[in-house]
């Protein structure tokens, strides 16, 4: 089954394969994980990872691509997904099995690539920094990868719970502290100041920085979501440090120049280079996915963690 996720992930994904290894991975991880009636996803971003998740698929003349913005200003760490000019076409070729009843996220670009997606009945700007839009217990369940990236994770655990109904479940992702001791450049440069590897500053692009304050240990998380008043579930650790590794650095580096050549070559000979270009990263990453298991088992450690949480 997860091979069809991989599959539409890479058609999206296709100049960024790490990202759609990982993002399969999470899916993978959240196979326990049903969205009921009410429900929400939180932080749903340009909806894209929770259309795919629910089953949907895009032809494969869409990439999330075709609505990046200031590829300029890439190395500088700025938003490239921030973007949105109307110009682009969601060419649905499956219809997802489920819809959200809400989606929210605070950028209005991304809600506006969500609202093509039919996945939604509604799209919503808030900063879920801040006390949530929602009475007390209006949703059954509640989908979010963004708990870590706000600015106090204890409150946003306790939102979650207000909202949640008596019994309503809720899948976070959130990241282990081997995440940021996985990268490179942490590695090689910033933990041990080596200057030899100072270059490495290119690749990293201010990412380490962003996520030092935001990766916790197993034990501090289960503190939080516990004092939230929610109920640990399941705990499904996912994502490998080799998994990791790849995504660190992948074709980040060169996603910039492989944008601009694919803005410069022939609309049908571009189709027929991405199919190859997908059927070669499918095999590779069904490797790396067949082996994850081992991986975690081996290093008796992963970087991120699905939880499933219950009201």
């Amino acid at each position: 089954m997860y091979k069809n996720y991989l599959r539409n992930l890479l058609n999206a994904y296709w100049l960024r394969p790490e990202t759609a290894l990982c993002r399969t991975l999470d899916i993978m991880s959240m196979k326990d994980f049903e969205v009921t009636s009410p429900s929400l996803d939180l932080g749903c971003g340009d909806g894209i990872f929770s259309f795919i998740r629910a089953g949907g698929g895009l032809k494969n003349s869409f990439d999330v691509f075709q609505e990046v913005g200031n590829i300029s200003q890439y190395f500088d760490n700025i938003d490239i997904y921030d973007s949105y000019n109307g110009c682009s076409k969601y060419p649905i070729e499956t219809l997802p099995e489920y819809k959200f009843d809400i989606g929210l996220d605070h950028k209005e670009n991304l809600l506006k690539k969500a609202k093509h997606l039919d996945l939604y009945k509604q799209l919503i700007c808030a900063d879920a920094n801040k006390k949530l839009p929602f009475s007390d217990e209006s949703f059954n369940t509640i989908f979010s990868n963004i708990v870590y990236w706000l600015n106090d994770s204890q409150a946003a655990l306790n939102e979650i719970y207000r909202i949640l109904k008596i019994d309503g479940k809720c899948c976070l992702m959130l990241p282990d502290k081997t995440f940021t001791e996985s990268m490179i450049y942490n590695r090689l440069y910033k933990s041990c100041n080596n200057s030899d590897y100072e270059f490495l500053k290119l690749i990293d692009r201010g990412r380490l920085e962003l996520h030092c304050d935001i990766v916790k240990t197993k034990e501090e998380w289960e503190n939080i979501i516990q004092k939230s008043g929610l109920k640990i579930e399941k705990c499904i650790p996912h994502l490998s440090k080799t998994a990791m590794k790849i995504h660190d650095i992948g074709l980040r580096p060169i996603f910039p120049f492989l944008s601009e050549i694919t803005r410069n070559i022939e609309e049908n000979k571009l189709m027929e280079i991405k199919k190859q270009w997908v059927d070669f990263f499918e095999i590779i990453s069904n490797g790396i996915i067949s082996n994850e298991d081992k991986q975690i088992s081996r290093d008796n450690s992963a970087c991120f963690y699905c939880y499933l949480l219950k009201k």
